[in-house]
């Protein structure tokens, strides 16, 4: 895995198979949590099952390809701009869990708003 993209589609294709007790996706389980919420936002502690999945695959890499991945994130571009070079791994790994949670959650919501969507035409046809 060589960028962002990549740590990001692997935690989504990981969320999306990974079956839970009830035999439902966690991935499943995020979008239901949205549509109760309107689409907009979804269970924490869900999310905090995505993180983990995101720890997990960025525990693996070495320091080398964890700064590559970092410097693709929003807080690495402002630590660089406001003139810091050099992060702390711990500080690299919870800034792509970030950006990957903020990916994972913004895809969660696009597919629940779908769904109100269609529940509303339905009712409103």
């Amino acid at each position: 895995m060589d960028s962002l993209f990549d740590i990001q589609y692997e935690v989504e294709s990981a969320i999306r198979k990974h079956l839970r007790e009830d035999r439902r996706t966690l991935w499943d389980e995020l979008v239901e949590s949205s549509v109760r919420l309107g689409g907009f936002g979804c269970d924490g502690l869900l999310i905090g099952e995505v993180e983990s999945f995101a720890e997990s695959l960025l525990s693996s890499m070495n320091d080398e390809a964890m700064r590559r991945i970092w410097l693709d994130t929003e807080n690495a571009t402002m630590a660089l701009e406001q003139g810091f070079e050099d992060a702390y791994r711990w500080e690299m790994v919870y800034d792509v869990m970030l950006d990957v949670s903020q990916y994972i959650a913004a895809r969660v919501c696009k597919e629940a708003q779908g769904i109100l969507k269609k529940r509303r035409r339905k009712r409103n046809p």
